[in-house]
């Protein structure tokens, strides 16, 4: 299964795209953020990695977990991210 893409009037959820390794890389390194996650320093390479570990093509396999963007309906610039885990 695919992932789904879910729009609302103003956002998208969609699988990651390389172009938004660099924002979230951005994002991911700041402090503010990093002081709720599992991470203390993360890098770019760091979202390459996360991105190339993603095989959206077994979406909905139990026990999986999958990274999925938030992006501008406008402008499909990413703004977040967020976590699914297929628990059952």
């Amino acid at each position: 299964m695919n992932p789904p893409v879910l729009k609302t009037e103003n956002f998208v959820i969609r699988p990651f795209k390389r172009k938004d390794l660099e924002t979230l890389a951005k994002y991911r390194s700041q402090e503010i953020v990093a002081k709720y996650q599992s991470w203390t320093n993360y890098t770019y390479q760091d979202a390459v990695e996360l991105f190339e570990s993603m095989d959206y093509s077994t979406f909905g396999n139990e026990g999986s977990w999958y990274q999925l963007a938030i992006s501008s309906v406008d402008s499909d610039e990413l703004v977040g991210d967020l976590a699914v885990h297929f628990i059952d």
